[in-house]
């Protein structure tokens, strides 16, 4: 069991920057979880986790605002495999109006898988979030909903050395379209090259 406080102070990039609100005061919020977890073999283990947060923080001032939701994960370790899978489901409200709370999806998931093979690894992950409320990134008319999305992921690397390692990682691999916040696209496909080296001691 957790419980614990948090204050945010807006930026200037928050109060004058595009799309910024000049009137926008600090926010605080109080954060309560409480979680459970069972070890079901020696590799594998399954966690449900109730959280509630009162004052999240938004674009905006919101009176009152709470966000509750549930969380269940399970993850599993016994080499060459790994694997982990969690879902939420939430409840962000404003609490004056009723109203969900913009840009933030009831439901996300996630999920991915990695094997080891001597100095390879390969794995892939799969993102989904479903829809969200929005107001429309032009005339800031209200009622608007952002569609849910479904990513996909696949990633590998190879050990050069003790210390070298060379990655890559191919994100959003189907070139789905989708928007977080309205009238920004997110990125398409991409593609990163990572070459990541630990120093000594």
């Amino acid at each position: 069991a957790n419980a614990g406080s948090a204050f945010h102070t807006p930026t200037a990039n928050d109060r004058f920057g595009f799309g910024g609100n000049p009137q926008l005061k600090p926010e605080k919020a109080l954060d309560y979880e409480l979680a459970v977890r069972q070890q079901l073999t020696p590799a594998q283990d399954v966690e449900l986790r109730f959280d509630q947060s009162v004052n999240a923080f938004n674009a905006f001032n919101v009176d009152r605002a709470r966000m509750e939701g549930v969380q269940l994960r399970w993850s599993y370790g016994a080499q060459p495999w790994r694997a982990q899978a969690s879902m939420i489901y939430q409840d962000p409200r404003d609490l004056t109006t009723g109203q969900r709370l913009l840009r933030r999806p009831r439901w996300a998931g996630s999920a991915h898988l990695d094997r080891r093979l001597g100095r390879f690894d390969l794995g892939g992950d799969i993102y989904a979030a479903g829809n969200r409320a929005d107001v429309d990134g032009i005339t800031g008319a209200t009622g608007v909903v952002d569609g849910g999305y479904v990513l996909f992921g696949l990633h590998g690397g190879v050990r050069l050395d003790a210390r070298t390692r060379l990655q890559l990682r191919l994100g959003n691999l189907l070139d789905h379209r989708y928007q977080t916040v309205n009238g920004y696209n997110q990125p398409g496909r991409t593609v990163y090259v990572t070459l990541r080296y630990t120093l000594p001691g």
